[in-house]
């Protein structure tokens, strides 16, 4: 009799349930490295095992010399073989994460002859993908819900490792510590702006979300700095750009760190109690090095 995962049945062959074993690849990825999907990852393995065959009067068939395992990503068309001699039990390894195999067995005696199929049973191995998430100094950046984590410093950030099964969706929340402010937060690279929570839906790649943070106690707001970050860039240029164009609206802080024009006589923002086209393109001049304050 013959077993596999399920049952399995076959002229003379019978296969029943065992565990399913999974390995998963873990990576430690450098901060702000990008994170790239996984292709194909060859990163599981099934164990199948089955029972020796009997005569029909139930006595054991003492005929049998070794059997073949057949498995493929079709049903019935078995790409891959493996002759795994005279046991009851075989580990396959090296099968690809997000794919569905398919098993059948047969036995063969001293001679060579083969016994048909035993019946087929499948597998699906999901993928699963890695979400890193770091946070800067004064704050903290959290999966949502009952999601096994691991966490790990690197200098100044904290750095959260979850692993994502495909298709799956997570959230994360952000926070700003007393005495600081949220001051930026980035998905994959790319500016999300002062978001208090993000979710990868249906995650099919590995990720990566960042937050930083400034402090708010006895700072002075510097001039141009519209976005709080630390230091005035394009960013803040663009951001008074679609003020002035209606395309945005400032908060009164954003405004009165906006109005930048004129400077004084020493080079320093004197501002005119308004925001308007002059101010974005000295902060443009700022944010590219040809005034400084």
């Amino acid at each position: 009799m013959l077993r596999a995962l399920e049952t399995f049945a076959c002229h003379r062959c019978r296969l029943s349930a065992i565990t399913i074993q999974r390995l998963f690849l873990f990576l430690i990825i450098s901060l702000f490295l990008p994170l790239f999907a996984v292709t194909t990852t060859f990163a599981a393995q099934t164990t199948l095992a089955w029972d020796p065959p009997v005569n029909a009067d139930g006595t054991p068939f003492t005929g049998v010399a070794g059997y073949h395992l057949y498995f493929g990503t079709s049903s019935g068309t078995y790409s891959q073989s493996v002759n795994a001699g005279n046991v009851t039990s075989y580990t396959i390894s090296n099968l690809a994460e997000g794919a569905t195999y398919y098993f059948a067995v047969t036995d063969y005696d001293a001679a060579g002859n083969e016994s048909a199929y035993s019946n087929e049973v499948s597998k699906t191995f999901s993928a699963t993908y890695s979400l890193t998430a770091t946070a800067g100094t004064g704050g903290t950046i959290s999966p949502v819900g009952s999601i096994t984590t691991s966490t790990a410093t690197n200098g100044t950030y904290i750095i959260k490792s979850v692993t994502a099964p495909q298709g799956t969706n997570v959230s994360f929340t952000v926070t700003a510590n007393q005495g600081y402010q949220l001051s930026n937060v980035t998905v994959d690279g790319i500016s999300a702006g002062k978001i208090s929570s993000y979710t990868f839906n249906n995650i099919n790649s590995n990720h990566s979300i960042t937050a930083t943070f400034t402090t708010t106690a006895g700072t002075t707001p510097l001039k141009g700095d519209v976005d709080s970050d630390g230091v005035v860039s394009l960013d803040d240029a663009l951001t008074v750009l679609r003020s002035v164009t209606n395309n945005a609206q400032l908060t009164t802080d954003q405004k009165s760190r906006a109005d930048v024009w004129p400077l004084d006589a020493s080079g320093k923002p004197l501002g005119d109690g308004s925001v308007n086209l002059n101010d974005a393109l000295l902060i443009l001049r700022r944010a590219v090095g040809l005034v400084t304050w």
